[in-house]
């Protein structure tokens, strides 16, 4: 763990590690490469861990943090395992939100295009998971900042949720997204807008067969 007394040469840290991150996206433009993809992974971890220690203080560096994903997100097709570098730039942007909380809302509109996609990931799992997991650290973190993003966001989680294809144990993740989404702007919000917790019911009420797919152990998707 790190002590609070090293807080500053910990954030003195982070610039070196950003131009470190910016070089390997250059690189990585030019010609991706195993190594490559293994570092941004690597630097956003780090990245990530930076915020979630910090806290509130990570705000003087959190739009460059979010820039630096934003670039990372930008190189992601361009990978053999996009998936895992997007992942590893969404949970980093999750963390971010989570520690600057209703400060993180001016820098919504950068990472909602990443998310948006990710959850609309058909064919990697893991991404649209990591997706909802940092769905919910936005929500949690901006609370009634997010709600002009609540519309395509539960957009995206209705098309996955009445698409047969989608793996079931994924839909059961997006459904308790549903909630997590709900409950964090019913929180912060004395009268929730009734067309928010509207559209998340009508994510459920619109795959009526979910709950009994969903409780049939060991039976097919």
């Amino acid at each position: 763990a790190t002590p609070a007394d090293s807080f500053d040469t910990l954030r003195e840290l982070v610039p070196a590690f950003l131009q470190r991150l910016s070089v390997n996206v250059q690189a990585f433009n030019q010609g991706p490469t195993t190594d490559l993809e293994l570092q941004q992974g690597l630097l956003c971890g780090f990245l990530n861990g930076v915020a979630r220690k910090l806290g509130r203080q990570a705000e003087p560096i959190a739009g460059q943090i979010i820039d630096a994903m934003c670039a990372v997100f930008s190189c992601g097709n361009n990978a053999a395992g996009e998936g895992n570098i997007v992942s590893e730039a969404l949970m980093c942007c999750g963390a971010v939100a989570l520690a600057l909380e209703d400060a993180f809302i001016p820098l919504l509109p950068k990472v909602i295009p990443p998310l948006l996609a990710g959850l609309n990931s058909t064919d990697d799992d893991d991404l649209c998971n990591n997706s909802l997991g940092t769905l919910g650290d936005l929500c949690s973190a901006t609370g009634q900042g997010f709600q002009p993003f609540v519309a395509g966001s539960m957009d995206a989680i209705c098309t996955q949720l009445t698409n047969p294809n989608t793996d079931r144990d994924l839909k059961v993740s997006m459904v308790n997204c549903c909630g997590d989404v709900l409950l964090h702007l019913g929180r912060v919000v004395a009268e929730p807008r009734a067309e928010d917790g509207a559209q998340v019911a009508d994510v459920v009420r619109r795959v009526p067969l979910l709950p009994m797919r969903l409780c049939t152990a060991g039976g097919g998707q």
